[in-house]
């Protein structure tokens, strides 16, 4: 895969299988690190870019990189070790939330801007 393919390779992926797929292609081609670098190359410049609209790109992009790696070095471990159990690593997916979309997640528990770290902690303490 040519280098600047590469590095805006997660940058038109629709699907977060699309995203994994192309972090997988891009372990096979390339040793880890590089597919690492490459894709975190494309992922900041979208980031660079200020374009408002791209944050759940954006994060589905760095997400399947660092799931589709961590599962890369496990299965590797796996076979370096001559380990033949499961790896517990649980599936996630921006998909898998939808029916959160525009609700207020932080607004079951609310600080005043104005609250010092030690008082923060004292009422998280005692909220939960």
């Amino acid at each position: 895969m040519p280098r600047a393919g590469l590095s805006s390779a997660l940058v038109g992926a629709a699907t977060m299988e699309t995203y994994e797929k192309t972090v997988r292609d891009a372990i096979v081609n390339l040793e880890p690190a590089q597919a690492y670098t490459r894709l975190v190359e494309g992922n900041d410049a979208l980031i660079a870019s200020g374009d408002l609209d791209t944050g759940r790109q954006i994060v589905s992009g760095r997400t399947a990189l660092h799931t589709q790696l961590t599962r890369h070095w496990a299965a590797a471990q796996h076979a370096a070790l001559g380990y033949s159990g499961g790896f517990a690593a649980l599936p996630f997916s921006l998909d898998d939330v939808p029916p959160l979309e525009g609700k207020q997640l932080n607004s079951y528990f609310r600080l005043p801007e104005a609250v010092s770290p030690e008082e923060a902690r004292r009422r998280v303490g005692e909220h939960f």
